[in-house]
């Protein structure tokens, strides 16, 4: 895919994956996402990450990396995701939680499916 997504695409593609039932280490916040990304037409960023986890190990992992934005700056720099200021559809954010910009909205996978979230305090472009 070159270029953004459209925003009807990211709804859609948020919507199917976020409806699944939370779960660690299957869909959980940041699995869910990278599931978001996959259905957008991207090679899985979370595929070492698919081995399966708990939310103690997840838990653990946060700590280790200083927190979810460190842990997701990995990964995003591993992808070549620079850092930018101004989202557009399939950028992805972290703050208290991992989430997807649909151009208007930020989207993350709660405990119940979808909820829209703050601005998050870091945003990388992915597409």
């Amino acid at each position: 895919m070159s270029g953004a997504p459209s925003p009807e695409a990211v709804q859609r593609a948020v919507s199917r994956v976020f409806s699944r039932r939370f779960a660690w280490g299957e869909a959980d916040c940041c699995l869910a996402v990278a599931d978001v990304l996959c259905a957008l037409g991207l090679p899985d960023p979370a595929a070492l990450w698919r081995l399966g986890y708990d939310r103690k190990w997840a838990e653990a992992a946060l700590v280790g990396a200083g927190g979810l934005a460190a842990l997701i700056g990995d990964v995003a720099k591993e992808q070549g995701w620079p850092r930018v200021c101004s989202p557009q559809p399939g950028d992805i954010g972290a703050g208290a939680t991992l989430a997807i910009c649909d151009g208007r909205r930020w989207w993350a996978k709660g405990a119940r499916g979808m909820v829209a979230v703050p601005v998050p305090d870091v945003i990388w472009r992915v597409f």
